[in-house]
């Protein structure tokens, strides 16, 4: 028989809880300084259209993206991020792998300027996995402050400022500041089924 705990099957959590957004609905926020360097963000998410570009998560100045989390026209993923003052773009990854399964899947996106080793200051895991190949793949410099959800600035889920709607359904979000996470701190594989599955957060994280 196998224990029942938050990381085995019989207590293991389920994806509810989630919202869907569509046709320009939003949720926004700013926030204070914290750490600009090094950043987690963690979410189930289950799409509802294809084919088209859809903003998950973005930070956005008088209409300028300046970071954004998102699916593009492809179906692949893109984690960007652009310089607050000059615009460039500073950091750039589009996944090889299309999104197209209308199940939920778990996207894990680490950002973390301080490693000495430049591909690993941006990375995206799904399912548990980390993404390895992509068909953009530029890193920021070490150290860089990241753009995406920064202080001083309007911070958006589920649309960039109003363009690029996203339609999906958002479960379990976590934006954890400052601590550089892996999947394991989110979810599990079943041992039964082999699956992903989720479990809640134990970590620390300011609120």
């Amino acid at each position: 028989p196998q224990t029942s705990s938050e990381d085995r099957a019989a207590g293991g959590q389920r994806i509810d809880g989630s919202v869907f957004l569509c046709q320009g609905g939003k949720l926004s926020r700013t926030f204070g300084a914290g750490n600009q360097r090094t950043k987690t963000f963690s979410f189930w998410v289950k799409r509802a259209k294809f084919a088209t570009t859809q903003c998950l998560f973005s930070t956005d100045v008088s209409g300028y993206i300046e970071g954004r989390i998102g699916f593009l026209s492809n179906d692949t993923l893109q984690v960007t991020d652009r310089d607050a003052g000059s615009g460039t773009t500073d950091g750039d990854l589009q996944t090889t792998p299309v999104f197209r399964d209308m199940d939920w899947q778990h996207i894990v996106v680490v950002e973390d300027s301080t490693t000495s080793t430049g591909g690993n200051r941006m990375r995206i895991y799904v399912d548990g996995e980390e993404v390895t190949t992509f068909g953009s793949d530029t890193n920021p410099a070490q150290n860089y402050s990241f753009s995406l959800f920064r202080n001083s600035a309007e911070n958006y889920i589920g649309t960039n400022d109003g363009s690029d709607a996203a339609y999906v359904y958002l479960s379990q979000l976590y934006y954890i500041d400052g601590q550089a996470l892996t999947p394991s701190d989110f979810g599990y594989t079943d041992e039964l089924t082999n699956t992903w599955r989720p479990k809640k957060f134990s970590g620390s994280y300011d609120i």
